[in-house]
């Protein structure tokens, strides 16, 4: 996606310029002119266009390494902690190589096919290049448009994502990844542990709540496990659904609300009547038109019986833009091996109670290794891929739409300053100023409304291949495409003003001796 984005930047910026080199030929027709008067072959005035458009290039590439060493050198230091592997990004040869290929293919490209100057020419051809520049602007439009439509939809994609409903309030809680010394071959002694560290940290004064859970909210890890329900006969195929361990404090620590039945408590231990939680989708799924509450499923190959004593809300805690699946809750007392982090509602932020806690938890083992992230950063980063994704594009996007506005202004200057002659006349002849401001205007405006109705299309079409970067955002949603549209054509309203207003206040008599 970011290379695509790059190569249609690419294609705008080389338009641009090669507008622009075409306007700065047709205003030196007499100078090429005479040199041809004067005796120098065509080949000597091809050269020395293509030597002054590789001037450019050169230097516009040295300039954008420069630029791209430090885009290099912020990224590491801003990104490292949040995008993997960009603490070790560097100038790749072989990038760079790559880039002077395409620097020096555009420069012949269109320092040949473009940027000949017009002397070297036949009459027809010549006359041809006022539809070539309008051409080329046109193409800047319509590269634009696909990008910030690009752009468009991925922002609305992003902030639907943003307001998803986890299912709990991840505000002020604390993960806490605990990796105690021999904790798989001291089961007893890891089930006393975690019993006792909820107990003491909920009694500090920054923390409201502790529980734990052997899956790390939005790690993108989870367990799942077979079933089977009781009243189905024997010979029914076992389900699959996720399960979590977890203490009595858990579901009160996230805010995950109950929706039937009772929560687990520190009577649900090793020995007692094995219980389950269900969550509300796994409770409609396969109890449709029953309550649960007081069956029972058959956990596992052992087809061991799980009393069901609660429903809760569903959670999203393997990733934001996942889907609820229907998940079972055990109490950690019955499934001691389970490996387990803990969840701190915190009363302020989570930061200031790191202190505190690493405190608590080494008093119990001062070998325990500790891992703190609040669970509001986790659920950023585990949409850091779709941030990245809009990031990249909406600042080409950007960069696009300011390129194809200069496009634009350049364009709408030179050609008011090829038709003074003509707009002095009309003024003469009695021509309204606010008729000759519109009319200038007008010719940009068409030239944007050219641009979008090959644009709008190719974005649409482009934009079925980002289906797999949106979040519940269909490509053929209008909203995006009519947002763009409307900044276009705000822009080629603002980069026509400045000429049309100089071509409305021109002064008749000057303009008529203008060659």
């Amino acid at each position: 996606m970011i290379f695509a984005a790059v190569a249609l930047l690419w294609v705008l910026a080389c338009a641009n310029v090669a507008g622009l080199q075409m306007a700065r030929n047709i205003a030196r027709r007499h100078e090429i002119g005479t040199r041809l008067a004067l005796g120098a072959s065509r080949g000597r005035l091809m050269a020395q266009s293509l030597t002054e458009s590789a001037v450019l290039a050169f230097g516009g590439g040295i300039f954008g390494v420069v630029q791209a060493g430090c885009a290099i050198a912020a990224i590491r230091r801003l990104a490292s902690g949040s995008l993997p592997r960009m603490a070790h990004l560097s100038m790749d040869p072989a990038a760079i190589a790559a880039a002077a290929g395409c620097l020096f293919a555009s420069t012949l490209l269109f320092g040949v096919s473009w940027g000949r100057p017009p002397a070297l020419q036949q009459r027809r051809e010549v006359s041809r290049r006022d539809g070539g520049r309008d051409l080329l602007v046109v193409v800047q439009v319509a590269m634009a448009i696909i990008l910030l439509c690009g752009a468009g939809l991925l922002s609305e994609s992003f902030l639907r994502l943003r307001a998803v409903d986890p299912g709990f309030d991840p505000d002020r809680v604390l993960d806490v990844r605990v990796n105690l010394p021999g904790q798989r071959e001291a089961e007893t002694r890891r089930m006393a542990f975690f019993r006792e560290a909820t107990e003491r940290l909920a009694r500090l004064p920054e923390v409201k709540s502790a529980g734990a859970t052997n899956v790390v909210p939005f790690s993108g890890h989870g367990t799942a496990n077979r079933f089977r329900v009781e009243e189905e006969a024997a010979s029914a195929e076992y389900r699959v659904a996720a399960w979590r361990a977890v203490t009595p404090g858990f579901f009160t620590t996230l805010g995950i609300p109950l929706k039937r039945g009772r929560l687990f408590t520190e009577g649900d231990a090793d020995g007692a009547l094995e219980v389950v939680i269900l969550s509300e989708s796994m409770a409609k799924r396969f109890w449709p038109n029953r309550d649960p509450i007081g069956r029972r499923l058959l956990w596992g190959r052992s087809a061991s019986p799980k009393t069901i004593v609660g429903v809760v809300g569903d959670l999203r805690d393997m990733a934001v833009d996942a889907v609820p699946v229907p998940t079972m809750f055990r109490p950690f007392a019955q499934l001691p091996d389970a490996p387990m982090t803990m969840v701190i509602r915190t009363r302020g932020e989570p930061a200031a109670a790191i202190a505190d806690v690493r405190r608590e938890i080494w008093a119990m083992d001062g070998n325990a290794a500790l891992e703190f992230q609040p669970l509001r950063q986790a659920m950023a980063d585990s949409i850091l891929r779709p941030r990245a994704s809009l990031m990249a594009v909406a600042a080409f996007s950007i960069l696009a739409l300011i390129t194809a506005a200069f496009g634009l202004y350049g364009l709408i200057g030179y050609r008011v300053n090829q038709r003074r002659r003509e707009i002095g006349i009309r003024l003469a002849l009695g021509a309204p100023a606010g008729w000759i401001h519109w009319d200038v205007q007008k010719r940009c405006l068409m030239l944007v409304g050219a641009g979008a109705a090959i644009g709008l299309p190719l974005a649409f079409a482009v934009s079925g291949l980002m289906t797999s970067l949106l979040y519940e955002t269909r490509p053929s949603e209008t909203g995006a495409y009519v947002v763009v549209l409307a900044v276009f054509l705000a822009v080629g309203f603002v980069a026509s003003y400045g000429p049309a207003r100089r071509a409305s206040r021109m002064d008749p008599a000057a303009a008529i001796r203008h060659e």
